[in-house]
């Protein structure tokens, strides 16, 4: 017996239908995300889970519980079919998972109350409520030695990612960045990937790349240069806002 620990960390759209708007109960926080495991039967133990906070000024915390779903991938090695589009009503019409799904933690399986530093916010699953098998995944392509699965979530509160920190320059090429309005370490980390949105079409993403460091209250510098050109006023966002840690037992 053994035991080893996965980290997923899903992408959320920072866009207008996505993270930079709020979302309501029983709205996809995100749709099917892939995941790799070791070769084998394991079994999850438990879940550990990291949200990070509102992007305003009070870097307000996201206290909320979510419904986590776990499947497996359709016979042709696809994911499974999309339960919605994020931001709106999951599963608001009809989805025949019945090959796919594997088992789910549902709200009430987290602990009752969560915990903060700062403005994140973290929980777990209990125990008890965690236990589920995962094997034959079914024909897939991923690496060597691992079997691959997906997991998808639908919020059960008002979950609210929007952000206020936003490019104080003109056009850039990094990877330095300077910004304005929020200090950027209320709401991002080294290592996190970042996104900006336009303010004049908020359904307009931009690719920025992964934090270096965090300099000050207003620069942030990326691993490299990007080619992406940003404007004065874009939103910044963290593009995986959510982290989940696994735990299996094999």
């Amino acid at each position: 017996m053994g035991y080893f620990t996965v980290e997923v960390k899903p992408t959320i759209p920072n866009v207008a239908a996505g993270q930079h708007a709020a979302f309501a109960q029983n709205d996809l926080l995100f749709d099917w995300y892939a995941f790799d495991v070791p070769k084998g039967t394991c079994r999850l133990i438990h879940v550990d889970q990291e949200v990070r906070p509102k992007g305003d000024s009070g870097s307000t915390v996201n206290e909320f519980d979510l419904d986590l779903l776990f499947a497996k991938a359709n016979q042709d090695g696809t994911a499974p079919s999309s339960i919605g589009t994020v931001n709106s009503a999951a599963l608001g019409s009809a989805v025949n998972l019945s090959n796919n799904m594997m088992g789910f933690i549902a709200n009430g399986s987290w602990e009752a109350h969560e915990v903060h530093l700062d403005s994140t916010a973290y929980t777990q699953c209990r125990e008890v409520n965690c236990g589920m098998f995962f094997s034959n995944p079914g024909p897939q392509v991923t690496t060597k030695g691992y079997d691959r699965y997906y997991m998808a979530a639908i919020a059960e509160g008002a979950f609210d990612f929007s952000s206020i920190c936003t490019i104080n320059a003109g056009d850039l090429t990094g990877p330095v960045l300077t910004v304005a309005d929020l200090d950027p370490r209320l709401l991002l980390a080294v290592g996190d990937t970042i996104k900006v949105t336009t303010t004049a079409d908020t359904a307009v993403s931009k690719d920025m790349g992964v934090i270096k460091s965090i300099d000050s209250a207003t620069q942030i510098t990326l691993e490299s240069a990007f080619t992406t050109a940003v404007v004065d006023d874009d939103f910044v966002y963290n593009a995986s806002p959510i982290t989940f840690r696994l735990h299996f037992e094999y």
